[in-house]
């Protein structure tokens, strides 16, 4: 008597009987494949054969026992910013994920004098992000990675990463000055000003709210007042804003300056023909003739 169908029931752990229907792939050997779950959990299977005379056997229980071996992934790894004055706060995260479980994520940072920190950030998460800020004094490039741990004992480090701490004074928020109002399609001159406490030369960035930006144009000296025209095309409120970058990467909070660009006045015909006739007043007899009054 023939097999007529193998049926192989399977669970995880404590979970429900599936069952999935095996193939018949060459004389007695049949096979099916079961997807294992991002779980540890013991897989328990057994397997139920009907010959063609419906005269059907179930095998024994039998267990396989899952293992993890996938590494936690560290993705994103940011210093933001990547340039800070001293004393100022440096917000270093990351993106841990792992198939099952995250257990630790730690934090390695090499400071400038050769010391080092290494300390876990574990607590420290929104979501899969962790983070660790905080204030550092000592100027000079700083290195660090991230390296994290799974519940199964595997473990991840992620490259090397830098930021730098400068010892000096951020640049002063520029100044704005131009038309608060104006037409579209018309250009005007804005004024940009931001003075260095350490004289060194600036970059300024800017955006003027309609899609198009001047990225760190420059350098320019320290107060110098530079002149930037602009054109905007469409009726609107706008608001340009301006920021300061110091030869070093410091960069200065943003400056604002608000300003509406109302359409165009509307071509107006009667007037124009009264302007017209005022300018040409020979022509008036003329007009008058041609319209037989």
């Amino acid at each position: 008597v023939e097999v007529y169908e193998v049926v192989a029931g399977y669970w995880f752990g404590n979970g429900s009987i599936k069952n999935t229907d095996m193939n018949n792939t060459s004389g007695d050997y049949w096979e099916a494949n079961i997807i294992i779950s991002n779980s540890l959990d013991l897989l328990h299977y057994y397997f139920y054969a009907e010959d063609t005379s419906c005269n059907g056997n179930c095998s024994d229980v039998k267990n396989v026992t899952i293992l993890d071996n996938d590494k936690p992934e560290i993705e994103n790894v940011n210093a933001d910013p990547s340039v800070q004055m001293a004393g100022g706060y440096v917000n270093i995260s990351a993106v841990v994920t792992d198939n099952i479980n995250v257990s630790e994520v730690y934090l390695y940072i090499l400071y400038p004098d050769t010391s080092i920190e290494n300390f876990s950030i574990t607590q420290n998460k929104t979501g899969d992000t962790y983070y660790y800020n905080r204030a550092y004094n000592q100027g000079g490039v700083h290195t660090f990675h991230i390296w994290a741990d799974d519940t199964s004992g595997n473990a991840n480090i992620s490259d090397d990463y830098t930021f730098e701490i400068v010892l000096g004074d951020r640049p002063e928020i520029p100044q704005i000055q131009g038309p608060t109002q104006g037409k579209i399609a018309t250009s005007y001159p804005y004024t940009f000003s931001s003075t260095d406490p350490d004289g060194d030369d600036v970059y300024y960035y800017i955006d003027w709210d309609d899609g198009n930006i001047e990225e760190w144009i420059g350098p320019y000296e320290s107060g110098e007042v530079i002149t930037v025209n602009h054109t905007w095309d469409f009726r609107g409120v706008y608001t340009i804003e301006a920021k300061a970058k110091d030869t070093k990467g410091l960069e200065s909070d943003w400056g604002t300056l608000e300003i509406t660009m109302p359409k165009n006045k509307a071509f107006n015909i009667n007037s124009f023909f009264l302007r017209f006739l005022e300018l040409h007043p020979n022509i008036f007899p003329i007009i008058r003739y041609l319209l037989g009054l």
